[in-house]
């Protein structure tokens, strides 16, 4: 039974078409649940098989213009197709997924030329190609304007150097959307975002690195000798890319927001159908009223954080959702999945099937306050809009 989860008319997923969420549980529960453990043992899932099966019926590009090869669809539609892919069991997916459809295609999607988006983008949507991002490096992570790869013109090439670092999909993808520095003047406005295919000469991406969370997904080291790519490779404006990816770092905060909802609510039913079938206990909702309370108060900001990413992603998304509210409900989303997560661990005894789950869940979750700028960042960008709003009062 299901205790926490929304009416149909209350979920983010109710406006999708029935029959698409019916599939994507469906597709999560037949054809991606059942290899968890093999993929987590492996160190990667088959991402070109998976993005293959998601493109037959239309998942990765359902927000993006149909010029482009997308569906066309509202941003708020797509976000539901990210909470019903949390009936995923393997995390890595949903975030493999996220990379591909919220975090490397969207700047070229918006502002990439028909070469580009010929060549990178419709088969990426397609499923045909991997894609993944290169922008943390070693001294640049949530601040992206000290960069130091470089990309240098040459004729009518750029020859990039330098490394990227922390790359989801790197051992498996096909091309990167590089953030480099093109040249020495203002650190906002020295950046460009470049396509480079990463079968190209000179790069040479490190072996898988191991972690402790998310473990079916290749996360990868890249490095740059002089790799020469068409200076027609350059997403829009080259002097713009901090700009554009740093609009696209808001849809990756709405997706890792939206995927931990399912999680949660499931780990809270785990729990309180353990509370309910303990044996010798008449009357659960007395015997266990304190922890019954504990769980209907998580339950409740789980269904606030659902309205408020409905609410921030209706028809004039993204124009209506401002930096600050992005950053509060990605703020909220991280630290809310901890504290759900922790909690069904601390009630759960650890001989229950599901605790190992739970625990898997709490140590995945700490990427949710790091990925697409971390809690502090996102508290300074909320700080600047209470002064800002304190000294226009």
């Amino acid at each position: 039974m299901n205790y926490f989860s929304g009416q149909a008319g209350n979920s983010i997923e109710a406006t999708l078409p029935f029959s698409i969420l019916e599939t994507v549980k469906r597709h999560c529960q037949e054809n991606l649940n059942p290899f968890k453990a093999e993929w987590e043992k492996a160190g990667q899932a088959p991402l070109h098989e998976i993005f293959k099966d998601l493109a037959t019926y239309k998942l990765l590009g359902i927000q993006k213009d149909v010029k482009v090869g997308g569906q066309g669809m509202s941003y708020q539609t797509h976000l539901e197709f990210a909470e019903a892919l949390g009936h995923c069991t393997c995390p890595s997916i949903n975030l493999a997924v996220g990379v591909q459809t919220d975090i490397a295609t969207p700047a070229l999607a918006k502002y990439g030329s028909t070469e580009l988006v010929d060549n990178f983008l419709k088969p990426s949507i397609n499923g045909d190609l991997v894609a993944c991002m290169g922008a943390s490096e070693p001294g640049a992570g949530s601040d992206l304007s000290h960069c130091s790869t470089k990309a240098v013109i040459e004729g009518d090439d750029l020859v990039i150097n330098g490394s990227k670092m922390w790359t989801t999909n790197g051992a498996q993808a096909d091309w990167m959307c590089l953030l480099c520095q093109t040249n020495n003047k203002h650190p906002i406005l020295n950046k460009a975002l470049i396509c480079v295919p990463l079968h190209t000469k000179g790069v040479v991406r490190s072996q898988k690195l191991k972690k402790i969370g998310f473990k079916a997904s290749d996360t990868t080291m890249f490095f740059f000798d002089d790799v020469r790519v068409p200076a027609r490779f350059i997403i829009g404006n080259n002097k713009r890319g901090l700009i554009y990816q740093m609009e696209a770092f808001q849809e990756e905060r709405l997706w890792v927001s939206a995927t931990g909802l399912v999680p949660m609510e499931r780990s809270l039913n785990t729990v309180v159908e353990y509370l309910s079938s303990r044996p010798g206990r008449k009357n659960p909702e007395l015997d266990f009223q304190h922890k019954l309370f504990e769980a209907s108060l998580l339950s409740a900001e789980i269904a606030t954080l659902r309205a408020a990413l409905k609410t921030a992603t209706g028809s004039d998304f993204p124009s209506i959702a401002s930096n600050s509210v992005v950053s509060r409900l990605k703020l909220q989303a991280g630290r809310l999945q901890r504290r759900v997560f922790n909690w069904c661990c601390k009630v759960l005894p650890v001989n229950h099937p599901d605790w190992l789950t739970c625990h898997q869940h709490l140590l995945d979750c700490r990427l949710v306050s790091i990925a697409g700028g971390s809690d502090e960042v996102m508290m300074s960008f909320i700080g600047k809009e209470l002064l800002k709003n304190s000294t226009q009062a």
